[in-house]
């Protein structure tokens, strides 16, 4: 675990104003977004150290993010509960409803939002005040609206890194399967082109920081118009930051390609993160990204099924686990019912001449006729059981297959030329 303060926030000089750099009026509001495991918490940790306040209180350590999450986390709560009210969760392969950010669920997030920013925004200007959060890729809509709203300045700050190296940081943390965590990044991405629309960015890549820190902190001073007047110990904190808590991350072998690294080699050679100027989405790609939302959409339902694949895998390995122990109960009972049917009759010599009771006739009677329903109900439970779980391997056949079906759909997708899309 690290040892950094909760808040290290390097002051900036007296009279020092920040986020002025594009002459405009208006007030500039930093969003860091990217994938989920792209390095996004690098990113609000490296400009939390060049002066902009990124986190309200800790840093959120984990086992799984040494250096901090950077997460604010009323914000968070936000976001979950209205992907909650959409249907959607953090890691959901479906697409959000259509026009989301107009109803009623996006109504109170955008409430709520507005009022946590009136009153967390810094008065006078005098420190940026921006918020990193990976569902920013797909809720963007949400905070463009909120930026017209209160007058401000949306700068968008992506974050990209290799799908491959995603995919395996997803299966540490989350025990993603490799296909689901590249079909997870093709979503996110293409979500955010989407919505980005014309709007510029800039785009900084994990390896980039890795491998040449100094000249991302450079673009971020001119992208957020950080002031050039930096004390030298910011810069070092970046360094040290960078190189104490990530190191162990610098490469990921690539593996077989799939529609993820396509996108992902278009997006470096669209804006090369030595680039210092912010660049636009062209209009190919977002005609890419309209098809893939409207894909999406059309087997939504499809999508919704073979998301519940891994539940029902696990619901399905649970079910086994309860026939297994049923069996075990049954095989037990079974032999004390045959232990209880062996029983010598009792000889007692005070009622040799009384007509012999049921019981008498019959020792342990009761007793076995209760093991015997015992054992009838646990006959019943598992032959329940056992419809139960060949439903869901059923359901999970299924869910398979059109899995398959819909990665191939994917990849056709991706190869056909956009005129084409755009004639049919």
């Amino acid at each position: 675990m690290s040892n950094l303060p909760d808040n290290p926030m390097v002051p900036w000089p007296d009279g020092t104003l920040v986020g002025t750099a594009s002459g405009g009026s208006r007030r500039v509001l930093p969003l860091v977004v990217g994938m989920h495991r792209s390095g996004t918490s690098m990113t609000a940790g490296c400009l939390h150290r060049l002066g902009m306040d990124m986190v309200d209180d800790a840093v959120g350590e984990h086992e799984t993010n040494r250096g901090g999450h950077y997460e604010r986390m009323d914000f968070l709560a936000i976001h979950d509960r209205l992907l909650a009210d959409l249907g959607s969760r953090w890691d959901s392969l479906t697409p959000l409803p259509a026009g989301w950010w107009r109803g009623p669920p996006a109504m109170v997030a955008r409430r709520e939002i507005k009022a946590r920013l009136r009153h967390a925004l810094p008065d006078g200007g005098r420190r940026l005040w921006g918020i990193k959060d990976p569902r920013l890729m797909r809720l963007l809509p949400l905070w463009l609206d909120v930026c017209v709203d209160l007058d401000l300045e949306p700068r968008i700050l992506l974050v990209t890194r290799d799908p491959d190296a995603v995919a395996r940081s997803l299966a540490r943390r989350n025990a993603m399967d490799r296909d689901d965590a590249l079909a997870l990044w093709m979503v996110h991405h293409m979500e955010f082109i989407r919505s980005v629309g014309e709007l510029p960015w800039l785009r900084i890549d994990h390896r980039d920081w890795l491998e040449d820190p100094r000249t991302q902190i450079h673009r971020l001073i001119g992208h957020y118009g950080i002031s050039d007047g930096l004390y030298d110990g910011s810069i070092a904190a970046v360094d040290e930051f960078i190189h104490a808590e990530w190191t162990d991350s610098r490469t990921a072998p690539r593996t077989a390609p799939s529609p993820a690294h396509s996108l992902y080699e278009r997006l470096a050679a669209l804006a090369d993160s030595g680039a210092p100027a912010p660049v636009a989405c062209p209009p190919d790609l977002r005609v890419s990204a309209r098809d893939f939302h409207a894909f999406a959409q059309t087997f939504k339902s499809a999508l919704t099924r073979a998301e519940r694949l891994p539940e029902v895998e696990a619901d399905a390995r649970a079910m086994a686990e309860t026939l297994s122990r049923r069996d075990i109960e049954m095989a037990d009972l079974a032999a004390e019912l045959a232990a209880a049917r062996t029983l010598p009759v009792p000889q007692d010599r005070r009622h040799a001449d009384a007509r012999p009771t049921p019981e008498m006739a019959e020792p342990g009677r009761d007793g076995r006729l209760a093991l015997e329903k015992l054992v009838a109900g646990l006959i019943a439970e598992r032959d329940r059981a056992e419809t139960v779980r060949s439903a869901l391997m059923a359901e999970l056949a299924a869910a398979r297959s059109l899995a398959t079906s819909l990665r191939t759909c994917l990849m056709a997708l991706e190869t056909e030329p956009p005129a084409e899309r755009q004639d049919g």
